[in-house]
């Protein structure tokens, strides 16, 4: 489990979505730009990490689980909140 999750706050995902193991994995694999961004960040810095880290990301879950399919998510668009800019993935059934 990441650092900073419970096990509560699993359970109390699990109860928001009933059934929906995407919706949950997608909490827990979540991180925003901002808050791994040292500074005060520009919206580009943002979507610039954003994108190298999918591309990591993807590369990586491709390389570790080659029988998987996974979805990575980065929210590459101009004028979003900056908190909005987060990297996410889970895992296709």
């Amino acid at each position: 489990m990441r650092d900073g999750c419970t096990a509560d706050d699993v359970r109390a995902w699990e109860k928001a979505t009933p059934g929906n193991r995407i919706a949950i994995e997608a909490v827990l694999n979540h991180v925003h730009m901002a808050d791994i961004h040292d500074g005060d960040p520009t919206e580009a810095q943002l979507r610039y990490l954003g994108r190298l880290l999918r591309d990591i990301h993807k590369t990586k879950l491709k390389a570790d689980f080659p029988d998987r399919k996974f979805v990575v998510s980065f929210p590459d668009e101009p004028g979003l909140d900056l908190i909005d800019y987060e990297l996410s993935f889970w895992q296709l059934e």
